[in-house]
């Protein structure tokens, strides 16, 4: 019997893994062999999901916002440090803020949570509902 601790998995590491190991599945999906009617409603499926992911996004760029992580990182803006970091147009590094800022929850510096600015868009943003572009227009 080892006397070694065992050692706590990364949760956020394990469902990037776990994302990463989906999408390579995904690649190797053959999509021709599947039925019309079955093939719309993955497609279906598939976009809620995306939506899904995409929210999640918001919630990195929140929490790197309410950490201060550009500032800590590389003296920047959390707008300029998206843009340097994830190599996006000043555009959409903008919009994410705006969206993370109207759409994700936070907790305050004195532990409070903070909620978000359009509570029933976010709830559908969450859910897969509604895509980044629905919300940009709302």
């Amino acid at each position: 019997m080892s006397s070694a601790t065992p050692v706590d998995p990364d949760p956020m590491e394990d469902v990037l893994g776990l994302m990463e190991a989906a999408a390579d599945r995904f690649d190797q999906l053959a999509l021709w062999r599947s039925p019309g009617p079955k093939l719309a409603d993955a497609m279906e499926r598939y976009e809620r999901v995306v939506r899904r992911f995409e929210f999640g996004r918001l919630r990195f760029v929140s929490e790197c916002s309410v950490q201060d992580i550009a500032g800590q990182e590389a003296g920047l803006s959390i707008e300029a440090f998206l843009q340097a970091r994830l190599r996006l147009s000043p555009g959409e590094a903008k919009a994410r803020v705006r969206s993370a800022r109207e759409l994700v929850g936070s907790v305050s510096i004195s532990g409070e949570m903070v909620e978000p600015e359009l509570p029933a868009t976010a709830a559908a943003a969450a859910e897969g509902v509604l895509s980044v572009e629905h919300v940009g227009v709302i």
